[in-house]
C-alpha cells in the first residue's frame, strides 16, 4: 500500500506537528485587559492552538469601547499564519465598528514577519516608544 510522503510508515493517525504548548515548548498563551476597551496585552504563542482565544478576546474589547484599541504585543514569542489572520480579521470588524486597532510594542521578530507579508500596509502600528512607570506631566 502506497502513502503519501507527509504521513510515515506504520502510523495510522495523521502528524501535522501540531503539539501542545508545555512550559519546554513555550509560555501559554495569556491575554491581560489593562484598559477595558481600549487597551489590551498579549503573551505567549500565537498560533493555531491559540487564536479562538485572542478572537474572541479582541472581539469583546471592540464591542466594548469606542476609539483606538490598543494591543501590546511585548512579549508574543511566536505568531503564524492563523495568528496573523486573527489580526487582520480583528483590524476589520474594528473598522467595520468605526474603530482602529492599533498594534503597539511589537518584537523585531514580528515585526520583520508583518513586513515581509506586507500587512504592516494594512494593520495599524504604533512604533513609538514610552514607558508605563514614568510619570506623564500636565
Amino acid at each position: 500500500m502506497r502513502r503519501p510522503a507527509w504521513q510515515p510508515y506504520g502510523v495510522r493517525t495523521r502528524q501535522y506537528g501540531v503539539s501542545d504548548l508545555t512550559a519546554d515548548r513555550g509560555a501559554p498563551l495569556k491575554i491581560d485587559v489593562l484598559r477595558p476597551g481600549s487597551m489590551i496585552a498579549i503573551s505567549g504563542r500565537l498560533g493555531a492552538t491559540t487564536v479562538a482565544d485572542v478572537r474572541n478576546g479582541l472581539a469583546n474589547e471592540i464591542e466594548r469601547g469606542t476609539g483606538d484599541l490598543v494591543v501590546d504585543l511585548h512579549d508574543v514569542e511566536l505568531v503564524d499564519a492563523t495568528g496573523l489572520g486573527v489580526l487582520v480579521g480583528a483590524h476589520r470588524r474594528a473598522d467595520r465598528a468605526g474603530r482602529r486597532v492599533v498594534l503597539r510594542r511589537i518584537p523585531d521578530r514580528i515585526d520583520r514577519l508583518l513586513v515581509a507579508t506586507k500587512l504592516h500596509r494594512v494593520l495599524c502600528i504604533d512604533r513609538s516608544e514610552f514607558q508605563l512607570d514614568e510619570p506623564i506631566s500636565a
